[in-house]
């Protein structure tokens, strides 16, 4: 009897142990879940937050206000050799390139996709919205593009150098990518980077302003048969 009450015993305790061993293992999976779920929680939060900052300091920036403290804000100029237009330009649409101090003797090559599309070329001067030229190119091949393009140096299109060009797509064609190749061009514009921290989570997003432009019947009164009221 004696030896049957320690077996029953040992047996007891080998149970307690094995219960309280899957307790203990469920409560701490338990814990390590929820532990994880408040960490994601608040990594989510803190995103949202730091996303929100960032973009406030973006609107702030294009609006002309002053820098929000609570987001790092800084501005570079757009500006490359290459210019590839950051949008997709649809029949109708008009690019606008600024040219302000380029060499009346430098190359400029304009890249507009592929297809039987022509594009309206034209340039002013500012100060007086001068029409400089206007020009129709057919579709062609030139160094640089991977579909349409043409190249021409400025003196051969422009008696003085323009302050800027307006590039029309003529035609019911699918959306294009339009880029431009030149020498050093000028600034088309500001790439706003604005940074937003909330606990150990960073956010950082990028915004372009391009240059003050007109809007596309620009050129219809310009060119427009009659005078205008």
């Amino acid at each position: 009897m004696i030896h049957n009450n320690f077996m029953r015993k040992g047996q007891a305790l080998i149970i307690v142990l094995m219960v309280l061993g899957v307790v203990l293992t469920v409560g701490l999976a338990t814990a390590a879940r929820g532990i994880t779920e408040v960490s994601v929680s608040t990594t989510q939060s803190e995103s949202a937050k730091a996303l929100a900052l960032a973009e406030l300091g973006i609107e702030r920036k294009l609006a002309g206000l002053t820098d929000d403290p609570r987001s790092t804000v800084t501005t570079s100029d757009l500006k490359f050799d290459t210019y590839s237009v950051p949008y997709l330009v649809e029949n109708g649409d008009v690019v606008t390139v600024s040219l302000n101090g380029q060499d009346i003797n430098n190359y400029v090559t304009i890249c507009w996709g592929n297809g039987n599309t022509k594009i309206d070329v034209s340039g002013y001067i500012t100060w007086n919205i001068e029409v400089m030229s206007r020009n129709v190119y057919s579709p062609q091949s030139a160094d640089g593009c991977d579909g349409n393009g043409v190249r021409f140096i400025l003196s051969d299109v422009f008696t003085d150098p323009p302050d800027f060009m307006r590039i029309r797509i003529l035609g019911n064609v699918d959306p294009v990518q339009i880029k431009i190749i030149g020498t050093n061009l000028p600034k088309q514009g500001t790439v706003i980077s604005a940074t937003g921290i909330v606990g150990e989570t960073v956010q950082k997003i990028n915004a372009k302003q391009l240059l003050p432009d007109a809007p596309a019947v620009f050129e219809g009164a310009l060119f427009s048969g009659s005078s205008l009221p």
